[in-house]
């Protein structure tokens, strides 16, 4: 079954409606965080995943799989806030890709769970910020156990790099991130954030490295030329010797 997706004028009573869902509650402790691209495990492992990047390239386009580790208790429903923040000193920006982002439902918590999305509380919004904010729910509120390797991604994130981004970048969960067994009991859980540089396109790099390099061949010309006129002019009387006499001869 299909999901929705929000824009941010909407984002706020949806998502207003679906904190009531959480309540206080329980026991357990799973761990959220961000993991990179999926590939074929062993077999009868329907496959393994590899670490978050590190280190992305300025202009491009990437993306982060939530992962729920060490799953302890079944869930019947969760949401994501997945914040991107720019660390002191970085430039440009790095955004979720709204349109692009998705629930990865090769490995989806509740596709590949053998149940089905409930419609009407699961849906992927936009903030506004950013960031982007992910819902979905059991068609019957009946609570799946996560299985490492097989059922264990809540979405893909995709994030998009701005051509003139540069340095670090913490991707997080914020306010609302939530796992619930069931409406009005939550899980306790913890999040690990994530951080990235963004490093600037190497056709860039060898642009700069181009212009600095003629720029010290334009100085070192330049140095030469005036250092050539100025021993060309030489001193004042030497100047006078050399040309036509001053003054009139005597006679």
């Amino acid at each position: 079954m299909g999901s929705c997706r929000l824009t941010a004028s909407v984002r706020t009573a949806v998502v207003a409606g679906a904190l009531a869902l959480s309540g206080i509650g329980s026991a357990s402790a799973d761990q959220l965080s961000f993991v990179g691209e999926v590939f074929e495990g062993e077999p009868g492992v329907k496959g393994s995943y590899v670490p978050a990047p590190d280190e992305v390239v300025a202009g491009e386009t990437f993306s982060m799989l939530v992962w729920l580790s060490e799953p302890t208790l079944g869930l019947a429903g969760y949401s994501l806030n997945v914040d991107v923040a720019a660390e002191p000193g970085a430039s440009g920006e790095v955004t979720a890709n709204f349109d692009e982002t998705n629930f990865f439902p090769d490995h989806n918590l509740i596709l590949a769970g053998g149940s089905h999305f409930n419609d009407a509380l699961t849906f992927i919004a936009d903030p506004g910020d950013g960031g982007v904010f992910i819902q979905a729910f059991t068609i019957d509120f009946e609570p799946i156990d996560a299985v490492l390797g097989v059922n264990d991604i809540l979405a893909q994130v995709v994030f998009d790099v701005s051509p003139d981004a540069s340095g670090l970048f913490t991707f997080s969960f914020g306010n609302g991130t939530q796992l619930s067994h069931a409406p009005g009991i939550e899980v306790t859980f913890d999040t690990i954030d994530h951080t990235v540089t963004v490093v600037p396109e190497p056709t860039t790099v060898i642009l700069l490295a181009a212009g600095m390099a003629w720029g010290g061949v334009t100085a070192a010309r330049r140095r030469r030329r005036s250092e050539r006129a100025t021993a060309n002019r030489g001193p004042a009387s030497h100047r006078q010797a050399a040309g036509k006499p001053v003054g009139r001869l005597a006679g």
